[in-house]
């Protein structure tokens, strides 16, 4: 997981960047972090074994998603032709946090 933050975030955030900020480079330890989360939530769902653990699991990867669009629009200035990018970003934003948490309690019941 922290290879595929690292190359996201060389990708979208550091290569293209004429003029390389301090707001560039701490977007590294946060994109480790959110790396973090999906690989520590799919890792519980692969040694939980419950259906409902996987929730998370699509929570933290659509929470991911939501944060590469933002960085590809904050320092890229990605625009879609067919929405808005604030939109785009709620539609991945809430519902990744509606399956996290959730996911989180639905585990914490079952157990």
């Amino acid at each position: 997981m922290w290879t595929a933050a690292l190359a996201l975030w060389y990708l979208v955030v550091l290569r293209p960047a004429s003029e390389r900020t301090l707001l560039h480079w701490l977007a590294l330890p946060y994109s480790i972090l959110l790396a973090t989360t999906l690989g520590v939530t799919l890792g519980a769902a692969l040694i939980l074994g419950q259906a409902q653990a996987w929730l998370p699991v699509i929570g933290a990867a659509l929470f991911l998603f939501s944060d590469l669009i933002l960085a590809a629009e904050m320092f890229n200035g990605l625009r879609f032709k067919w929405a808005a990018i604030g939109d785009v970003v709620w539609l991945t934003y809430g519902p990744a946090q509606l399956l996290i948490v959730y996911g989180a309690a639905l585990i914490a019941t079952s157990v």
